[in-house]
């Protein structure tokens, strides 16, 4: 007894469109945005180590984000935001003096 393989048939598949790629979003997470990048030179200062250098709350640095001018934070991947170092140290010289008077 001689076993038959079975033939490969022909099915007549209807093509499908090729999918076009989708380009990824152009809008960043609130609050963020995309400065000039740093230089390899410019740090990166982290969130914790912005508050622990200004001693103050996660609610009064995006308080002074929104009020103040101070720089928005730089995406950097994920959830991960940061600031650039020379970017605060503008604002800071950009920002009056505490009991200055304006006369």
């Amino acid at each position: 007894m001689q076993t038959q393989t079975p033939s490969l048939v022909a099915v007549n598949t209807p093509t499908l469109p090729t999918p076009t790629p989708t380009p990824p979003p152009t809008q960043l997470p609130s609050g963020a945005h995309t400065p000039t990048l740093p230089t390899p030179t410019q740090k990166i200062r982290r969130r914790s180590q912005v508050l622990a250098h200004f001693s103050i709350s996660a609610s009064t640095l995006y308080r002074w984000i929104e009020r103040d001018g101070f720089p928005r934070p730089i995406q950097l991947g994920g959830h991960s935001v940061g600031w650039v170092e020379t970017e605060i140290q503008a604002w800071l010289s950009n920002r009056p003096r505490m009991g200055a008077s304006s006369a």
